[in-house]
Formats: structure tokens, C-alpha cells, sequence
């Protein structure tokens, strides 16, 4: 009878073969494929988060500078030359000339150039703007997501047609939009609530997972798909600011008729 030893028995190659390696690089494709985009939108509602928590320290201090001014907000300007220390945030007087898409208007005031290679004249002060004492920090004022913020200190607008309005003259204020987180890398600090024109540049972000938040001037935000955004119809979907009622809107009847407020 034959005795065969184990220590004689052939052992088998542990190694993968081509096809089971070309099978598992399928598989982890296939996974990376499905996976990726997850993380993506789970870092992006991430930021969206951060996005709100920044808004809701800026209501805030709308709240708190209304209280402090006779129930007005601030002056909705932006960070171009002419916006001082009442508006909300304030202008870099350094960047104010035609080296930076600036150009004169014809009483010699530096005006907006949409033109400029960048469409903006610079950094925007908010150390110097009327919000900062109540806010005491600048991270508070950029977006997480918005295009050229961090280089711009700004990621927010102002709806103009609250500048320098007192806060009871607004009827619902749950509906009307205080702040808006601002789409495309032409932001320039204030919405310009009586623009609807198929050019106009102030827009809701879609960097959100395709939309962005709004801040109420109840102080309450909410984030707000772009597409189902109030839209005019024209090609660009600018917000329909020329509304009065419903939500969100950026007019009222009580406020100014031209619903400037006082952007200047």
C-alpha cells in the first residue's frame, strides 16, 4: 500500500489570474463610479450647512443694527468706491479706478464697468461696513462654495430694495428676501431688486448641489433649488423680482414704488 506524504502533495499558485484581476479593477470602477458623486454631494451639503450658519450670524446682525437704528437696515452697497461705513459692507476706495474695471460716470463718480475682465473692482471691506461690530468676523460674510468669494471676502447680496427701509414697514417678513446667497463670480455685495432685464447679472448660487440659501427678513434661511426659483422667464432665469406677493419676493407695497430703496 502506497503512503503518500502531505509534505509531498503539490500546492496550488495563490496568485491572481489576468481575468480575476481585470474583474476586480471592474468592480472598484464600477463602485468609484457610484461612490464619488456621493461624497461630492455629501461635502457639498456640508458646505451648504456652513453657507446657512454664515447667514444666520447675518441676520443677526441685521437684527441687532436695526434695533440699534431705529428699526432701519443698512445701505444695501456693495463694495464699489461709493459704499461707506452706513452701507453693510464698505468699499475699497484702493481699488477705485479704471485699472480695475472702474470707469467715471458723468458727474465723476466711479460707476460699475460690467465689462472688466474679472466684473469687479477689487476686495470688498467688511471690517468697514456697518454690520462687522456685530459680526466680529469676516469668515462670516464668504460662501464656502461661491466662485472667486475668498478672493472677494463676499458671497452674499443685499436686497436693495430693503436698504435703509425700517424692518415694520414689511408686510410678512417670513417672505421677502434680505440676503441672498449669490450665484456667478460678477457678485458684488447688493441684489438688484429692480433689474429682470435677460442680462442682469444677480442670480441665486447653484454651487449648493444646484441652488442656494435665502435669508428672510424674519432671520429665518432656507435653502432653494434653482429651478424651482421664482423665475421671469428670461434665458439667464433671473429671480422674479417684480413680485409683491407670495414667497420668496423682494418687493412689498409698502416699501418705495421704484423698490430702489436706497442703494446709493
Amino acid at each position: 500500500m502506497n503512503h503518500f506524504s502531505p509534505f509531498a502533495r503539490r500546492t496550488r499558485s495563490s496568485g491572481f489570474t489576468l481575468v480575476e484581476m481585470l474583474i476586480v479593477i471592474a468592480v472598484v470602477g464600477i463602485l468609484a463610479a457610484i461612490l464619488f458623486p456621493v461624497f461630492a454631494r455629501v461635502r457639498e451639503n456640508g458646505r451648504k450647512t456652513a453657507c446657512m450658519s454664515n447667514m444666520k450670524q447675518l441676520g443677526l446682525a441685521f437684527q441687532q443694527y436695526s434695533f440699534d437704528n431705529g428699526r432701519k437696515y443698512p445701505k444695501a452697497g456693495n463694495f464699489q468706491a461709493w459704499a461707506d461705513g452706513g452701507h453693510w459692507v464698505k468699499g475699497n476706495r484702493n481699488y477705485a479706478n479704471s485699472e480695475h474695471g472702474l470707469a467715471k460716470d458723468q458727474n465723476g463718480n466711479f460707476e460699475w464697468n460690467k465689462t472688466a475682465s474679472d466684473g469687479t473692482p477689487g476686495t470688498v471691506d467688511v471690517e468697514g461696513g456697518a454690520l462687522y461690530n456685530y459680526v466680529k468676523t469676516a469668515a462670516s460674510f464668504v460662501c464656502p462654495s461661491t466662485e472667486n468669494a475668498r478672493d472677494k471676502r463676499l458671497g452674499y447680496s443685499m436686497n436693495c430694495a430693503l436698504a435703509n427701509v425700517s424692518d415694520v414697514r414689511i408686510r410678512n417678513p417670513g417672505d421677502m428676501v434680505l440676503l441672498v446667497d449669490e450665484g456667478k463670480s460678477l457678485n458684488d455685495g447688493y441684489f438688484w431688486a429692480v433689474d429682470t432685464s435677460a442680462d442682469a447679472q444677480d442670480l441665486l448660487t447653484k454651487a449648493h448641489n444646484g441652488g442656494g440659501n435665502l435669508l428672510f427678513a424674519d432671520y429665518h434661511v432656507k435653502f432653494f433649488p434653482f429651478d424651482k426659483f421664482p423665475l421671469d422667464g428670461s434665458p439667464e432665469g433671473q429671480a422674479n423680482k417684480a413680485r409683491m406677493t407670495g414667497s420668496p419676493r423682494f418687493h412689498d407695497l409698502t416699501l418705495p414704488k421704484n423698490g430702489k430703496g436706497e442703494c446709493f
